[in-house]
């Protein structure tokens, strides 16, 4: 990707009259075909597509029917870089117009994709649950792209991107009995990654409310925090993961902050029980400017992707990283959140190893 913005910038002239001193038009034909072999089969295309010259010198590195879904995406990805009112669509292999009132804080969020359904839609969320905000990968995408364009044209729709959420006071889901009231937070965030890059942070708050009783376990319901880590009332011992045990470990000590993380994806979290309240603290990294096929954000969705693969504790795509580094690249939390005591140290154990 870096070479085809390289390429882009030797011509300042329309793309389909570029200057012949251009360095890039004075290398050999079969230079140039021999130097994209070493590229993405994306890259090579829209390397093809800055000029109609080099289109010639790259002659069937320039054919998009030569591309696999993957690498279709790639492309994709790459063309809507510069397009600042399109985005990339997981569902049907396709860039459309931007709509500025689909947010993920919206109830009904209008998109112009024809296939986009809201019933399923928070199920493709990352957040894994119709009560709270919906974060679609072209969410994460357009507030990348506008945060490096800097266009004051789209500051407005930004901000909509990067606004905080709260969710008034709900009871958490449950099989088996009443259950705690609890409060919900979102707090995303863009951050420069230590490659350089732009990623998109979100960190996230449970507060569970003791009410007239005590926190008591049994009455927290059902909890997931990322496609590989969960709990649910009706069977605990099934989903003996480390999620369980932070918690657990948590109701035992007031103000001490247990620090865990996920080992199948770029999650930090903790637990404190703070006065009679509890907190469930999440910090996630759901990628750079990329693919929907990504990694990162592959890693975050639970949704099956194009293999047709659930992402689970069980089976899917798994991205290693540093316990304790995602909540650090966030940076500081609102200062409301309460400031624990003491803290453990970070810990990372592989889904349901505990």
């Amino acid at each position: 990707m870096m070479l085809v913005t390289f390429a882009k910038s030797l011509w300042k002239q329309p793309c389909e009259q570029p200057s012949i001193n251009s360095p890039f038009l004075q290398v050999p034909a079969e230079l140039l075909s021999y130097i994209a072999t070493f590229l993405a089969p994306a890259d090579a295309v829209l390397l093809s597509q800055t000029c109609r010259s080099m289109r010639a010198r790259l002659g069937k590195h320039s054919n998009t029917a030569r591309l696999s879904c993957a690498d279709q995406f790639a492309y994709l990805a790459g063309i809507a870089r510069d397009l600042p009112e399109k985005w990339v669509c997981d569902y049907c292999l396709a860039l459309h117009p931007i709509n500025k009132r689909d947010k993920p804080t919206a109830e009904r969020r209008p998109c112009s994709c024809p296939l986009y359904s809201f019933q399923k839609s928070w199920l493709r969320t990352r957040l894994h649950n119709h009560y709270h905000i919906a974060i679609e990968h072209h969410h994460v995408q357009l507030a990348l792209k506008y945060t490096r364009l800097q266009q004051r044209k789209y500051d407005s729709y930004l901000q909509d991107l990067l606004k905080p959420y709260q969710e008034r006071p709900f009871s958490t889901m449950s099989y088996t009995s009443i259950t705690h009231q609890a409060r919900y937070s979102a707090y995303p965030r863009i951050v420069t990654g230590s490659d350089g890059n732009p990623k998109f942070l979100l960190f996230s708050v449970w507060k569970y409310l003791a009410g007239g009783r005590d926190i008591m376990f049994h009455r927290l319901g059902c909890q997931r925090i990322c496609p590989h880590l969960k709990f649910l009332d009706y069977d605990y011992d099934k989903y003996n993961n480390s999620l369980l045990h932070t918690v657990r470990w948590a109701l035992h000590k007031s103000g001490m902050e247990w620090r865990n993380s996920c080992a199948r994806c770029a999650t930090d979290f903790s637990a404190m029980l703070c006065g009679r309240n509890l907190y469930l603290q999440v910090w996630q990294d759901l990628g750079p400017e990329g693919s929907p096929l990504d990694l990162a954000w592959r890693s975050q969705n639970i949704y099956p992707g194009v293999d047709g693969v659930t992402n689970s504790a069980e089976a899917g795509p798994s991205l290693h990283h540093k316990a304790g580094s995602i909540q650090k690249l966030y940076g500081p939390v609102p200062a409301s959140l309460p400031a624990p005591d003491s803290k453990s140290d970070w810990y990372c154990f592989p889904p349901n190893s505990l």
